[in-house]
């Protein structure tokens, strides 16, 4: 008689439970860990975009001049002076002796950094308020001014489209205050199409 050995095997019937077990749990995790990553990009795009403010407005009080943030694509030398392109596309920060409306690059020399083209696909980054729409600029004293003079503030919208995130979770707005303070909220109930501020 032959001795029995044990099978150290799985049978058929152990891994398709296995399967359909790991099938179950994938399909609850995968859309959670999907609105996590899109509330990762949202978030990234508004922390990059008030870093550049931020960065804007520290070397106007460190030059005593006017600096100028402006929509930009990462490689061109003037500011997108269009309404209808919005600052997903990248932004330019440059030392702006000239006040003028658009604002206007004199020379490669004056860009301080540039940043931002690198959104996903359903990330858009909008403005309400006119000026806010082509530039921010900081005078010498850190304050947030149009090309006139006139107190610049407003609010920029960072907003996904994505249908892994709730309407509570959709957007990240940067409101700039007349002093020229800058800061992140997080406004709730916005529908898909993502509206302006």
């Amino acid at each position: 008689m032959l001795p029995r050995t044990k099978s150290l095997g799985f049978t058929l019937i152990e891994l398709m439970v296995t399967i359909a077990v790991l099938a179950i749990i994938m399909g609850i995790a995968v859309p959670s860990f999907m609105s996590t990553i899109v509330n990762a990009r949202l978030t990234t795009a508004a922390n990059d975009l008030l870093a550049a403010i931020q960065l804007t407005r520290t070397e106007a009080i460190r030059t005593h001049g006017r600096v100028t943030l402006c929509k930009a694509t990462p490689t061109a030398n003037q500011c997108d002076t269009s309404a209808a392109s919005d600052w997903g596309r990248g932004w330019m920060v440059f030392t702006d002796p000239v006040t003028q409306s658009p604002p206007q690059v004199e020379g490669t020399s004056r860009i301080v950094s540039r940043g931002g083209g690198q959104l996903s696909s359903d990330l858009s980054i909008k403005s309400g308020a006119t000026d806010l729409q082509l530039y921010i600029s900081f005078t010498g004293d850190g304050s947030s001014r149009q090309m006139n003079g006139n107190f610049l503030a407003g609010t920029i919208r960072i907003c996904s489209s994505s249908s892994f995130v709730g309407n509570d979770d959709r957007a990240r707005d940067i409101v700039i205050n007349s002093a020229g303070r800058a800061t992140i909220q997080r406004p709730t109930g916005l529908p898909a199409s993502c509206p302006a501020p």
